[in-house]
């Protein structure tokens, strides 16, 4: 998907591509903190406070450029860094189960990433391929109004967040 976006605004999209597949490499570290490897139904931030949840998940960042150093692919380190912007996670208590959104349209305790915004083009075609991806995997339904409302308000924000006309 990113691969064919790139291709169409002219941006490198072998770079976008290999960025796309390695951007969230830092999660192997702490695997089953990543909602894409728990099957059981066991959310291990259940059993966290919101910051150290937060910490654990905004750790995957700093894990994967020093894994991309380790690997030599440090020039790709960039995407690693920029993969999520500025936006803030947001920790929502649902029960005695937590939820954690990419968005800051909810109340709850917001935790940052660390940044920068998307430098690039190919930097931001990441992200936004990123959000996409992520939106199918937390929406309960992704027919329904309401969760396509939610998916749209999402990538809205990453095409405000990223400045597609001021970038290398």
């Amino acid at each position: 998907m990113v691969e064919t976006a790139a291709e169409a605004i002219g941006a490198n999209s072998l770079l976008v591509k290999v960025s796309a597949y390695y951007h969230d490499i830092g999660k192997v570290k702490k695997p089953n903190y990543f909602i894409e490897n728990q099957s059981n139904g066991e959310n291990k931030h259940d059993k966290l406070s919101p910051r150290m949840s937060a910490l654990v998940i905004i750790s995957h960042i700093k894990d994967g450029c020093e894994l991309a150093k380790e690997a030599k692919l440090h020039r790709n380190c960039q995407h690693h860094r920029e993969h999520h912007g500025t936006a803030c996670q947001i920790l929502l208590r649902q029960g005695e189960k937590r939820r954690r959104c990419l968005h800051t349209g909810s109340a709850g305790k917001r935790f940052p990433y660390p940044g920068p915004k998307p430098q690039t083009r190919e930097a931001g075609l990441v992200l936004l391929g990123d959000v996409i991806e992520a939106s199918s995997r937390i929406l309960s339904n992704p027919n329904t109004i309401k969760d396509q409302k939610s998916r749209q308000r999402r990538i809205e924000g990453v095409l405000w967040t990223v400045n597609w006309t001021n970038v290398n």
